[in-house]
């Protein structure tokens, strides 16, 4: 038999905590009870939890604070709470979603809404474990393989490269291999960055970052794949750059992303820059390419997930359709901006900004 979700009541009123409590009970579900956000904060990390009903106004540790530190713990996705509550004014209903409450409902309380609210949470955590579930099943039961099939592939293509008289497709058919598996490989890694950032289960760890010797490790280890396809990759670094917080392997990640993109699009004898500019209080990243440019209407769908824009790679590389949708999203956790526009000649900019750090500032 199949265990009921937990949920835990918090709850300064002993009769609206038994009267919840006793109405969930006979839905069915598994109810425990606290009197403030301090005693439920102790309870979190002792069970596995399926939903908190949160008050506001409490003794010791009121709803807002309560909620607050389980964000810091938890994502929406990892653990929903619903605030019930009699403040209804629009400015607390704003202040709970601003914290992380996955829904809000106000006393006195309704219970068929309350009922249903409380299930649809408890559904929803349950499709997203069960995804969960899937993703790590995929990762690791794919991603060795794989990057065992890539790494034979490789060296059976150096063996017949050094192979008399062998048949000239087949380094090109070991080439293939091994481009479908590097393919498959960032695939599984875009999946599941894009599953983290969608749960809210993906944190940026902040330090002092310097966005120049991120530009310069992008640049020496993007080298390669541009001088294979006869792209000229160069880096134009601001020595003025500011100082930012943010996570360095995430940022990397941006920036990887941005000048392989534009390396796919660009053509024998095309031009990659990297630039870093500071701008009004701002560390500002660009990757100018002086490729085929972004249509018109390609523009509002670029950072959109499995977008089909009208350019495609000039070397038939793959795409897994959700790069620039997970650089825009981790721009977005680290409070900066991320945009592209056609330059006036020839090529495409793109560019994101974080604003400089100040003496103290740990957002």
């Amino acid at each position: 038999m199949s265990q009921s979700p937990r949920v835990l009541i918090v709850d300064d009123v002993p009769v609206n905590r038994d009267l919840l409590g006793t109405l969930l009970r006979r839905q069915g579900l598994d109810v425990a009870e606290a009197e403030n956000g301090q005693q439920a904060l102790a309870r979190l990390p002792q069970e596995n939890w399926g939903l908190v009903i949160l008050d506001i106004m409490m003794p010791v540790m009121d709803g807002y604070e309560a909620l607050r530190r389980i964000r810091e713990q938890y994502s929406l996705a990892e653990l929903p709470v619903i605030m019930a509550t009699s403040l209804d004014a629009r400015e607390d209903i704003v202040r709970a979603f601003e914290l992380g409450a996955n829904d809000y409902i106000t006393k006195p309380l309704d219970i068929p809404v309350v009922v249903a609210r409380v299930r649809t949470q408890l559904k929803l955590k349950a499709l997203t474990e069960t995804k969960d579930d899937f993703l790590r099943i995929v990762s690791h039961d794919l991603k060795k393989p794989l990057s065992l099939i890539v790494d034979v592939a490789q060296v059976l293509e150096e063996e017949v490269r050094q192979t008399k008289n062998a048949p000239a497709d087949w380094v090109e058919s070991l080439q293939l291999i091994s481009s479908s598996g590097r393919y498959m490989d960032e695939l599984i890694r875009d999946l599941l960055d894009m599953s983290a950032l969608q749960d809210g289960g993906l944190v940026v760890n902040l330090e002092a970052i310097d966005l120049n010797a991120i530009a310069r490790e992008v640049f020496n280890t993007s080298t390669q794949q541009a001088t294979a396809k006869g792209i000229g990759l160069s880096a134009e670094l601001d020595s003025a750059l500011p100082i930012v917080l943010g996570d360095q392997r995430r940022l990397t990640q941006v920036l990887m992303n941005l000048v392989s993109n534009a390396t796919k699009f660009c053509t024998h004898g095309q031009s990659v820059v990297i630039r870093t500019r500071a701008d009004n209080g701002q560390a500002v990243v660009e990757v100018v390419d002086s490729g085929p440019g972004l249509s018109e209407s390609d523009m509002p769908k670029l950072f959109t997930k499995y977008a089909h824009l009208g350019n495609k790679p000039t070397a038939g590389e793959h795409s897994s359709g959700l790069g620039l949708a997970i650089c825009r999203q981790l721009v977005d956790l680290h409070q900066g901006q991320i945009g592209a526009y056609n330059n006036p000649e020839c090529g495409a900019t793109f560019w994101f900004s974080l604003a400089a750090a100040v003496a103290g500032d740990q957002r």
